[in-house]
């Protein structure tokens, strides 16, 4: 196969035969609680649900060691400043 044709035909093989497993997908992620995010967002959540590896197979500790070397902190910090109402 030529090498301009592979790109196609690797992302043939990504996208859904059917709409039933698109639609199945779309209402596991609009549920009542996400009903207010923007079209992009869940154009996002789909994209990664369809395309993506298994949530099981997803090592955080790498991108959480990264957020914190960059001087972010954790959800867990008791140092960080709260915010004042004026802020908010």
């Amino acid at each position: 196969m030529p090498e301009k044709l592979l790109h196609l035909k690797n992302t043939l093989h990504i996208i859904p035969v059917s709409s039933k497993g698109f639609f199945s997908k779309m209402n596991i992620i609009i549920t009542p609680d996400r009903a207010a995010h923007l079209t992009q967002t869940i154009k996002n959540i789909m994209f990664i649900r369809i395309v993506g590896p298994p949530l099981r197979s997803f090592e955080p500790s790498k991108y959480v060691k990264t957020w914190l070397l960059r001087g972010r902190h954790s959800a867990i910090d008791t140092n960080s400043k709260s915010k004042t109402k004026d802020e908010e």
